[in-house]
């Protein structure tokens, strides 16, 4: 009988190791699971990670995000964008929201 649904014209791999870890892999998607970690790959679309714990991205040259769509970022808590230098623009328009605004540091004005 083969893992997960009864379709036997899809080929599929299942691992599972003595930890419970698994990799499933099939025709349309590869899953990795660990405890409460689970990343999902599925063909030609949409790639899903999700943590129970921190996610990590590093790279010692440049991390590029380049969406197609929209770009969302949200947080339950702060959000907080650092470097040596920072810009923020936007082609059409560009907001900057919330209760409280708070500029520090020398500050320069241009309406054009």
């Amino acid at each position: 009988k083969p893992f997960g649904d009864e379709d036997s014209s899809i080929r599929r791999l299942h691992v599972e190791l003595a930890s419970g870890s698994t990799l499933t892999m099939d025709d349309d998607k590869l899953q990795i699971e660990s405890g409460d970690t689970k990343v999902v790959i599925e063909k030609d679309g949409d790639v899903t990670v999700k943590s129970a714990a921190k996610v990590s991205i590093e790279s010692s040259g440049d991390i590029i995000l380049d969406a197609g769509g929209n770009l969302q970022l949200a947080a339950k808590q702060s959000v907080t964008i650092k470097g040596q230098s920072t810009t923020v623009e936007g082609q059409a328009d560009a907001k900057l929201k919330g209760p409280t605004l708070t500029l520090a540091g020398m500050t320069s004005f241009s309406a054009q």
